[in-house]
């Protein structure tokens, strides 16, 4: 069995060949279905290769995103996932699907064979974490932990000192308690001060179009998909209204990531699939344009200069130029 299983989707194959090679020449073993032979069994074979590797590179890319088309991809990521050995790369600016963008992914969009290559030298080091390899130079190799400093505490401390130190602990456990029952919530520190909001408890239950997040809920990930959590609820909630006039893309990204609202600063454009989404339920969450102007960016980039929009009037979707004027509502994942 091979050390890494390499999932793609097979029109990539030769942008995904360079890779292979460069990792072959490290030392180890790389399978991907290129190396199927006449006869085999190609279901079980990958299941195989998958089960026993070290570590699941996923390719993501244009192509590979489309979940109707690719969808193995997909399920081979989530395998990776659930093992801990998932290791992902990007060979296109493309949002990675639902469920696995909180996973980092070494942007190789602008990779050219160069070993020398940053985010191809990280990609290296986080593969030897999971499978060493002998023959990786030490340049190649991530920088380990250091070691807990010794000395200032190293003595035994005198007792007024350990008094007032379990004193101060007491109180801040306090503080924290005080926190965390009252359901107020600390943001990182912004301007110098650290901003505290209330925030209310999550219910136990949502659905489809309940007010949640500070928008409303447009979808909730479901037991067979990545990003399940038994006993939580995840998902994504749309803004209750679009932007206040027409956009670039660019301008429309930068609004999106800037915008502050309902208690959160975390919004940003739905991809493609999720702008879809939005279609489908457009009724229940009410705002949306109707007729010749209800085009709506996505976050999806369909070429250098093109990005995939959504027509809210007869549901199609278009690769558009990026300099158009279009309409924005934001959503955040949850």
């Amino acid at each position: 069995m091979a050390d890494i299983f390499v999932s793609y989707a097979r029109e990539d194959e030769h942008r995904v060949r360079p890779i292979v090679e460069a990792l072959e020449t490290f030392g180890w073993s790389v399978f991907w279905d290129t190396r199927l032979l006449p006869g085999d069994h190609w279901p079980s074979e990958l299941a195989k290769e998958l089960d026993a590797s070290g570590c699941v590179l996923v390719v993501w890319s244009l192509t590979s995103v489309d979940a109707k088309l690719h969808h193995w991809v997909r399920e081979e990521a989530e395998v990776g996932r659930k093992k801990g050995t998932l290791v992902p790369v990007q060979i296109d600016v493309v949002d990675p699907p639902f469920g696995f963008r909180h996973f980092h992914a070494a942007d190789l969009s602008d990779w050219k064979n160069n070993t020398a290559h940053q985010a191809f030298r990280q990609l290296i080091g986080v593969i030897n974490s999971k499978i060493p390899s002998s023959s990786l130079p030490p340049e190649y190799q991530l920088e380990s932990e250091p070691e807990p400093r010794q000395g200032f505490f190293s003595y035994p401390l005198p007792g007024w000192v350990v008094t007032s130190i379990a004193t101060a602990a007491t109180f801040m456990l306090m503080i924290m308690g005080f926190i965390i029952n009252s359901n107020i919530k600390v943001e990182p520190v912004v301007g110098g001060r650290a901003v505290i909001e209330r925030t209310a408890p999550s219910p136990k239950a949502l659905t489809i179009g309940d007010s949640y997040g500070g928008g409303k809920v447009v979808y909730l990930v479901q037991p067979d998909e990545p990003g399940y959590r038994k006993g939580e609820q995840h998902g994504l909630v749309v803004a209750s209204a679009d932007l206040s006039g027409r956009f670039t893309w660019n301008e429309a990204i930068k609004e999106a990531r800037l915008l502050k609202h309902n208690g959160y600063s975390d919004w940003d454009l739905p991809d493609k699939e999720e702008l879809y989404k939005l279609y489908l339920k457009r009724t229940l969450l009410g705002g949306f344009a109707d007729g010749s102007d209800s085009f709506y960016w996505s976050s999806s980039e369909s070429g250098p200069n093109k990005v995939w929009i959504q027509n809210f009037s007869n549901g199609y979707q278009y690769s558009a130029d990026k300099s158009g004027l279009d309409r924005v509502r934001v959503v955040r994942a949850f």
